[in-house]
C-alpha cells in the first residue's frame, strides 16, 4: 500500500500542515487506525471543524489507578453536543452511569450530517446501537445512515496484541471538553493560553480549547465541573 500523501492547503500553511501530517503519521503507525479516528480519510477532509466535541474515557476499573498493563481504555467522541446537554449528569449517563456498560466486538456507525462519524462499541448489537442513540438524542448533527459490524477472531498487531476486543464491562473515568472559535489569518500564537492550540484547516485558522480532565467515576458531582465547562463555553462565544 502506497504511503504517498497529498496535500492540498494555502501557502500560507503549507509547513504547520506538513509538520502536523507527519506528527500524526509517527503517531498512529503500527495502530489499528479504524479504532483512533473511526471515519475514512475523504470524509475527514470534508468534514466541518468542531465547534463542541466531548471526549469520555472509559476503563475497566471503577477507580483510579486507571492505566495499568493489560487494561483496554476506550473513548468516546461525542460531537457538537448541544449546550444545554452539556453537564456532569448527562455525560456520565451516556457513558453507562456508575454501572458502565458492557464494551466489545459490535461496532455501531453513523454517518451524520455534518460529514462526520459516530462509532460506538459495544460487547452486543444492542448494547452498541443503545449507547448511539442516546448520544444522537444530546447532539445537533442528524443521522443519515447506520451500520453495524462485528469484529472476527482473527489476526494480530504487529506488536503481538489481538485485533478482536473481548467482551468487558468498563466505566466511566473522565471526559474534557473541545471547543473550538474561527480566527482571523492575523491571529497570533502568543495570545494562547497554555490549554489552547492554533489549528489551520482547510476552512481557516480555528483556536481550539481542551478543558482539564472532569472525573466521571466519583459519585457526585465535582464542585467545579460547571465552572470547567462554563470556561470552555465562553471560548466558543
Amino acid at each position: 500500500m502506497s504511503e504517498k500523501i497529498k496535500v492540498t492547503t494555502r501557502s500560507v500553511f503549507e509547513n504547520s500542515v506538513i509538520s502536523e501530517i507527519l506528527g500524526i503519521r509517527e503517531l498512529i503507525k503500527n495502530r489499528d487506525v479504524g479504532d483512533i479516528v473511526a471515519s475514512p480519510l475523504p470524509e475527514y477532509a470534508r468534514a466541518n471543524p468542531f465547534e463542541l466535541k466531548i471526549t469520555i474515557y472509559l476503563f475497566p476499573v471503577k477507580e483510579p489507578p486507571f492505566y495499568k498493563v493489560g487494561y483496554v481504555r476506550p473513548y468516546i467522541n461525542i460531537p457538537e453536543i448541544k449546550r444545554n446537554n452539556l453537564n456532569w449528569t448527562t455525560i456520565k449517563k451516556i457513558a453507562g452511569g456508575s454501572n458502565g456498560y458492557m464494551w466489545g466486538r459490535f461496532r455501531c456507525t453513523v454517518n451524520l450530517d455534518n460529514n462526520r462519524q459516530l462509532a460506538v462499541y459495544g460487547a452486543t448489537d444492542k448494547e452498541a446501537e443503545e449507547r448511539v442513540n442516546q448520544i444522537l438524542e444530546i447532539i445537533t448533527p442528524k443521522e443519515l445512515t447506520r451500520s453495524i459490524s462485528e469484529e472476527k477472531k482473527r489476526g494480530q498487531r504487529k506488536d503481538g496484541k489481538p485485533l478482536f476486543k473481548e467482551s468487558t464491562r468498563i466505566y466511566p473515568g473522565y471526559f474534557t471538553v473541545v471547543s473550538s472559535k474561527k480566527v482571523s489569518d492575523e491571529f497570533e500564537r502568543e495570545k494562547l493560553t497554555n490549554n489552547e492550540k492554533l489549528k489551520p484547516t482547510i476552512s481557516g485558522k480555528f483556536k481550539r480549547h481542551k478543558t482539564e480532565k472532569i472525573p466521571l467515576w466519583v459519585k457526585n458531582e465535582p464542585k467545579n465541573a460547571n465552572e470547567i465547562i462554563q470556561e470552555s463555553l465562553r471560548n466558543r462565544g
